[in-house]
């Protein structure tokens, strides 16, 4: 079994800067977890509970002081199996979509002229999302998150190649009784760093890397019914964030 005895850090999401974590816990151990969470980030406000086995802690304006030395007690078999500071852009991001003020690409979407959406029967050729960094909708947005990793972006995305470097927002729907395994096939086939399922057992979205289309039409093809991507969405993806895995989402099963 995975368990992380130390957050995850990055000279991108450091304690000074990022205030979003992402918890992971057993079905038996989710009220532990939480009041641990809750005790040491000193806040009163309720997580958001992005899959059936993990939540997102938001603690933007909170008190900050000694918190993430409080965390290690979390971190634990019976608490939290993992832990992990996360870009200050999926709380922002989530928070603007449960105040209904960001909608999920291809749910409830209000910029159709800016989405792009891929089905089994109509993929595109080459690397999805389409990404232009010329674009500022989502920058404007949040621009001390995007301005960080454009300035390092030329380093981090070297080795990898300017097209892989960023990780973006993707509306995801499946077949019925398919969600999870929609999921599970795009984070076989590809980094996924983020999963947020819809309580309609049909949809949610992801944070992903781009990849080849061909790759994901692995996915579309039996489990997902469509990707969906608004073309404002995405940002640099930081050095040394971890994707999920499958464990992560059954992890409260085993």
């Amino acid at each position: 079994m995975e368990a992380h005895h130390e957050m995850f850090k990055s000279q991108y999401t450091d304690e000074l800067e990022s205030t979003c974590i992402v918890s992971h816990y057993l079905s038996s151990t989710q009220v532990s977890c939480t009041k641990c969470m809750e005790g040491a980030l000193d806040t009163q406000e309720e997580p958001y509970f992005v899959t059936k086995h993990s939540s997102l802690f938001d603690f933007f304006g909170s008190r900050k002081k000694t918190f993430m030395e409080r965390f290690e007690r979390c971190n634990t078999i019976k608490r939290c199996h993992r832990l992990q500071l996360v870009p200050d852009v999926f709380c922002s991001a989530h928070r603007q979509y449960a105040s209904s003020a960001l909608p999920i690409p291809g749910i409830q979407s209000r910029s159709s002229y800016k989405i792009q959406k891929i089905t089994k029967d109509h993929i595109p050729i080459g690397v999805w999302p389409p990404i232009n960094v010329h674009q500022h909708g989502y920058a404007e947005t949040l621009p001390a998150y995007r301005n960080c990793f454009l300035q390092s972006h030329s380093e981090s995305s070297t080795k990898k190649g300017q097209a892989y470097g960023y990780i973006a927002l993707v509306g995801f729907e499946s077949k019925p009784s398919q969600q999870v395994r929609c999921l599970c096939c795009l984070i076989q086939h590809n980094e996924v760093f983020f999963v947020y399922t819809s309580s309609d057992g049909l949809s949610g979205y992801i944070w992903m890397r781009q990849a080849s289309s061909h790759i994901l039409n692995v996915c579309l093809s039996d489990l997902c019914t469509s990707l969906t991507f608004d073309e404002n969405h995405f940002t640099i993806r930081p050095i040394g964030l971890s994707a999920w895995t499958e464990f992560d989402l059954f992890r409260g099963d085993s």
